[in-house]
């Protein structure tokens, strides 16, 4: 039950449809469906082999234990024209594994009268939609927003493993058919793009800071303890990103803090996992989502007498050009705080330091959509893991992406002015292959670098 790591696009293939379908008003089990009314749907997803070693794995990030279907029916007249209601729900726990994709069967109703559906897919949240209590003729908004996940009782997300890639917890999914299909008999249904219902949090010391600063602890501050599984549609893109936080009507904000220990002293990786939080305004510091960030200056034996230092960390919009409005934490995204500089000694309690504001260690934050593995119409896998760099600065910028292809034809590049890739262009590699670049202080926004294997081409941005 493995799939790339990233936003994930699911084909359902609607087979051997039958002819005397009812529409009563009936939650579908599953596989003990009347042949006469409900028909099977098997859904395909692509998934990724990568193996990883973090605490949450990349395959653990992705793994699905059951899949609800929701099936909306479309109106086609009245004032009502065009919306879109519940109709049933149907779902699995029979999760296959096969070469490089998943797949899934549920059962589904054959239109009776020209009706048309609209189909959502929701992963790993099935007491979420338990709980959530709508009725046949919801519409599809009221539905939306009454599916919401929560710690259950704990006060984090459960990161941990009960077996390799297989975690306690999974993390909730959603997506939707972006078109509505009157189910006439074998159909394709278009690709479902899914997004993860939480962000991701890395906290790296990168190379330069290591011989000042050695990382002991984490500690978050105003977290939400529940969320939507499904984003509002004022917050969607039509690249099926987010822009915006999508927060529980009922959500009341924890200021907590919330302590991670880690074991190693320059990364915390795949650990940390939050629910969305708005931004807040420029006054309102003591209520941002935030970490402060623990460890030994100048890298000090810790000993009785050795002190620990804490340095508040603020997700801003754009620190490096003095723009510090507090932007959100969104669903599907990670976080990459990267310590580059400790200067000097921080505070000496965490609570102090999250009082005060930062000083004295200098951090980058790398805030990206994590990336998509579509089934793009090919047999191949195509899947880039990053879709954006945001805020590089002014001057020349180094970074790297991960690409695997499975097309034979291998792989091409072409690029903004100023953007230089290394290598330029590749092999059919079943494995992830990095591929670094560099852009220089000249070049120029838009900064464009686009990926093409077979017919398809992914596009990264770069902003300053």
């Amino acid at each position: 039950m493995k799939m790339h790591d990233a936003k994930l696009y699911i084909l359902a293939l609607m087979l051997l449809i039958s002819f005397s379908c009812s529409f009563e008003e009936r939650e579908v089990p599953g596989p003990s469906i009347d042949e006469d009314e409900f028909v099977d749907a098997v859904i395909h997803i692509s998934s990724s082999s990568s193996p990883s070693t973090y605490a949450l794995t990349q395959d653990g990030e992705e793994w699905i234990k059951e899949v609800d279907v929701l099936a909306f029916k479309v109106s086609d007249s009245g004032s009502d024209s065009g919306e879109e209601y519940y109709d049933y729900r149907t779902r699995t726990t029979d999760v296959k594994v096969g070469n490089q994709q998943q797949e899934f069967t549920v059962s589904v109703k054959r239109s009776k009268n020209n009706e048309k559906y609209r189909f959502a897919i929701i992963a790993n949240a099935s007491a979420a939609v338990n709980n959530a209590n709508f009725t046949t003729r919801a519409t599809k908004e009221q539905v939306y927003a009454r599916i919401i996940s929560d710690l259950s009782g704990s006060d984090r997300w459960d990161a941990t493993e009960m077996n390799p890639d297989e975690p306690n917890k999974p993390i909730p999914m959603w997506g939707e058919a972006s078109e509505v299909k009157e189910v006439t008999g074998n159909m394709v249904l278009p690709a479902i793009l899914m997004l993860r219902a939480l962000s991701r949090i890395d906290v790296v010391v990168l190379p330069a800071a290591q011989n000042d600063f050695r990382l002991t602890d984490i500690f978050v501050y105003n977290t939400n303890r529940k969320g939507r599984v499904i984003p509002d549609k004022a917050n969607l893109q039509s690249d099926g990103n987010v822009n915006g936080a999508s927060i529980p009507a009922d959500n009341n904000l924890t200021k907590g803090p919330i302590q991670y220990t880690s074991s190693s002293t320059v990364e915390y990786k795949r650990e940390i996992y939050l629910y969305e939080a708005d931004a807040v305004k420029e006054n309102e510091a003591l209520q941002a989502t935030c970490l402060v960030i623990g460890g030994y200056y100048d890298n000090n034996v810790p000993t009785s007498a050795t002190k620990k230092s804490y340095y508040r960390v603020d997700f801003f919009v754009d620190k490096k050009n003095n723009n510090l409005s507090f932007k959100p934490i969104l669903r599907n995204h990670c976080y990459i705080i990267n310590i580059a500089n400790v200067l000097n000694e921080g505070y000496e309690t965490p609570e102090e330091a999250f009082d005060k504001r930062e000083i004295n260690m200098t951090v980058d934050i790398e805030s990206w959509v994590i990336g998509e593995s579509p089934y793009d119409g090919t047999p191949y896998n195509f899947v880039i893991n990053r879709n954006s760099f945001e805020n590089i600065g002014a001057g020349a910028f180094s970074g790297s992406f991960v690409l695997t292809t499975e097309d034979p034809t291998g792989w091409t590049s072409s690029a903004s002015d100023g953007v230089t890739l290394t290598p330029k262009s590749g092999l059919k590699e079943i494995t992830d292959q990095t591929v670094g670049f560099e852009v220089a202080s000249t070049a120029q926004e838009p900064i464009i670098i686009d990926i093409k294997s077979g017919p398809i081409t992914k596009r990264i941005t770069i902003t300053r």
